[in-house]
């Protein structure tokens, strides 16, 4: 009796501990959330009115705002420039007439806001506006001229005046040897002849 008794009250606290346990509920899935801005492109240089393209759409979308700032400036100000109608935002194409605000250098920030909390942030950074000034144009990198190689190319060929070497005191001509030879020989043909004159006198002596 008292173990039957025992084990109820065990199973009456575990049910209790299990009752108090809150189900966990599914995450709401978050909508398909899209937003770019298309044009104009970072660094671009703008003139009069021009055309600023984008796309924001997905479930729950509620606002798409467009705005400009400096991008100098650090209080973090930006300009409205237009609101777009969630219902027409999947591809939206707003007129910026540039003329109303100063040249310089902005930012274009396009915001999409959803139902869930979520907010897509683009940029286009870096716009020129140049409506009373000029626009910058890429100076061309200078380019090698390749020097001409084909027959009938005009290449002049630069040759360098050749400095003589001085005479080698050492250095011992062809006519120099012939010389020396022959001196030689005449020398041993005198020798010879004296030496036959010596002995003819010391026979005659006898």
């Amino acid at each position: 009796m008292r173990r039957s008794l025992t084990l109820l009250i065990v199973t009456f606290f575990i049910g209790m501990a299990f009752g108090e346990i809150p189900l966990v509920k599914a995450a709401t899935p978050t909508p398909s959330a899209w937003a770019e801005l298309i044009a104009p492109g970072d660094g671009e240089a703008l003139q009069g009115v021009v055309a600023v393209i984008g796309e924001a759409k997905g479930g729950g979308l509620q606002s798409v705002e467009l705005s400009f700032a400096y991008p100098t400036d650090d209080t973090g100000t930006w300009f409205f420039l237009a609101d777009i109608d969630p219902a027409e935002a999947a591809e939206f194409q707003v007129e910026w007439d540039t003329t109303t605000i100063t040249d310089g250098v902005y930012d274009l920030r396009l915001r999409a806001a959803y139902a869930n909390g979520e907010t897509l942030t683009k940029f286009a950074t870096g716009v020129r506006v140049r409506n009373y000034t000029p626009v910058e144009t890429e100076t061309p990198s200078p380019t090698e001229t390749p020097l001409p190689t084909g027959p009938g190319d005009s290449a002049v060929e630069t040759v360098l005046p050749s400095t003589p070497l001085p005479p080698n005191p050492v250095a011992v001509e062809k006519g120099d040897i012939f010389n020396a030879l022959w001196i030689g020989l005449a020398t041993i043909g005198g020798l010879f002849a004296l030496l036959g004159i010596y002995s003819g006198i010391r026979k005659s002596l006898r």
